[in-house]
């Protein structure tokens, strides 16, 4: 079986060979390791700001970049670059074709280039559930408070980007009406897109990359204190919610210290970090600032997978603090370390976290919940251990290194697709 894949970003294969490229994402590296390549023929295709188009084999894996710039930038419509989508196609000859994500239009000229074959889309984000919850329970008002004039007219830059994620819904439903069905890898992801009607759904957990599976918390081994958080640059992701919890804690366990991958924002005061810094991560510096929690912040910078692993092994809590959530892969790859995790209950989070068990959960704006779930990590050895032996156990269930269920869904797609 002959399979393209078409990703919005270069995965790791591109950027072993293509410098200057954005960090690959997880989930799909994970899934490019779990296939059984003697099963089937992988290409993988994207577009990047280079020269000119590249094209090699690598790791039994057909990689096809073309020079057509950034996805967000791209120019739909345009009869050269659907040439250009229809040039790959012919020379790969798949069976199907999966597409990442729908958060862009770009897969529509993609689909239109397919033609006959068989199409998939794999849901990275339900774009209107991200439009619709984009401010993270913040209104403008508290986004300006305190604000300067310059950050206060910079705020429209987030009602514009609420307005685009809001389009970009009407391209995601355009898109899955032309196509042969929907991957998800949750029932709540699913059941987003039950009023499209004669769309099937076929649900499969993404895999997780190996250093999760390969790393194993032990409460011996900890930083005592330590939040890990992934959550920093747009307003659905709560950490505005996270640092009000953290004051909190921080009157009960003043050393208390929240590690956060990405750039440091404390440090980088320069005129030129300002005026690019967002509305939202201004409003982040000031809150930071009000609940004095300069020294009990790390930003840790941007983390390889492994590096991700072992900085979660050291933290005695994780925390998922979220607005929305269609796959909580990292809140998936905590528990699967055995991180005591903590998370907002919203999106597919029940599916896999049952409260008091593997972990706990919160309303979403619920702050003071949210603190005394981490301090009952923090006070108790036995319910952390507790807590981080059913998570691991519980987590572990779901994943295995190798599996069929991508090809399962390939057969079962192309099956249908001929009748």
């Amino acid at each position: 079986m002959r399979i393209l894949w078409f990703t919005y970003l270069p995965t790791r294969g591109f950027c072993n060979r293509i410098p200057d490229q954005v960090r690959p994402v997880s989930w799909i590296e994970a899934s490019i390791d779990s296939l059984d390549t003697s099963m089937i023929d992988l290409g993988i295709c994207c577009t990047a700001d280079i020269p000119e188009n590249v094209m090699f084999k690598a790791d039994q894996i057909s990689y096809y970049c073309l020079s057509m710039g950034n996805h967000i930038k791209y120019k739909r419509n345009k009869q050269a670059n659907i040439q250009q989508w229809e040039n790959v196609i012919k020379d790969f000859k798949p069976d199907i074709i999966q597409l990442w994500g729908t958060e862009f239009p770009i897969w529509l000229d993609v689909r239109k280039a397919a033609g006959e074959i068989p199409v998939v889309v794999v849901i990275q984000g339900v774009v209107s559930t991200i439009a619709q919850h984009y401010f993270g329970g913040l209104v403008i008002s508290d986004i300006l408070k305190g604000a300067s004039l310059f950050n206060c007219l910079k705020t429209t830059i987030l009602i514009r980007k609420k307005n685009d994620m809001e389009s970009m819904a009407q391209f995601e439903r355009q898109l899955l009406g032309q196509v042969n069905g929907i991957i998800a890898d949750s029932h709540w992801c699913a059941a987003q897109y039950s009023d499209i009607h004669n769309l099937k759904f076929y649900v499969g957990v993404l895999p997780v990359q190996e250093p999760f599976f390969t790393t194993t918390w032990n409460l011996h081994e900890i930083e005592r204190e330590t939040i890990f958080c992934v959550a920093s640059h747009y307003p659905l992701k709560g950490l505005h919610i996270l640092i009000r919890a953290l004051a909190i804690v921080k009157g009960r366990y003043p050393d208390v210290l929240l590690s956060i991958p990405g750039i440091n924002m404390l440090a980088d005061t320069s005129f030129r970090s300002k005026i690019r810094r967002s509305p939202y991560l201004s409003y982040i510096l000031r809150l930071i600032k009000q609940f004095d929690l300069q020294d009990n912040i790390k930003f840790s910078g941007f983390l390889s997978a492994e590096e991700m692993a072992a900085t979660m092994k050291k933290s005695h809590v994780f925390v998922m603090p979220s607005c929305i959530e269609h796959h909580s892969s990292t809140l998936r790859e905590a528990m699967l370390i055995g991180v005591p995790s903590v998370s907002s209950y919203v999106g597919c989070v029940s599916e896999f976290v049952k409260h008091g068990e593997n972990g706990f959960l919160y309303r979403f704006e619920d702050y003071h919940t949210l603190a005394q779930n981490i301090m009952r990590i923090f006070e108790d050895d036995e319910l952390a251990s507790e807590l981080s032996i059913n998570a691991r156990e519980s987590i572990r269930e779901k994943y295995y290194h190798k599996n069929n269920w991508f090809f399962e869904i390939y057969e079962t797609v192309i099956k249908n697709s001929q009748k």
